[in-house]
């Protein structure tokens, strides 16, 4: 007995029609990413993003990827500090509060990054707890600018 051909040899008509709107929905979305924007152009980090065209990271090598956003904690850490000294200087009878928010803002970044570095045990919790860590430092910084500020 022969065996059967591999595929019908009469034309099947496949109903795609309700993948179709999950279709559409992509092609948009990638015309949307791929379309350049004003506020994307404006970057808050141009040397973190000119360090993630780097092949490796371009390529989504971990380590190369946390390289990038450690080296732009770096940067908004330095801003931090800077901001926090002078306001230090600038308010020395509330040295000992404006110590003290610092201590407890750290802990609670620190807490904050820890659930995400250990959400599921995979290395994306690397990424995702740095870009958590990045985030909070710059609206600290953000935060001690704005009362340098007033």
């Amino acid at each position: 007995m022969p065996f059967p051909p591999p595929f019908s040899t009469s034309p099947q008509r496949i109903n795609h029609a309700p993948f179709r709107p999950h279709a559409r929905r992509f092609t948009v979305l990638t015309a949307a990413l791929a379309t350049p924007a004003p506020a994307l152009a404006q970057s808050k980090h141009p040397e973190m993003d000119k360090c993630f065209e780097q092949p490796e990271a371009a390529n989504g090598v971990t380590a190369a990827m946390l390289d990038c956003t450690n080296a732009e904690i770096d940067r908004q850490e330095a801003r931090m500090h800077a901001a926090l000294a002078k306001l230090i200087a600038q308010n020395p009878k509330k040295a000992t509060q404006i110590k003290r928010e610092q201590a407890q803002w750290q802990q609670k970044m620190k807490r904050a990054a820890k659930k995400e570095y250990t959400r599921t045990g995979g290395t994306m919790d690397l990424l995702n707890g740095s870009g958590l860590v990045l985030d909070m430092t710059e609206k600290r910084a953000d935060a001690l600018e704005k009362r340098l500020a007033k």
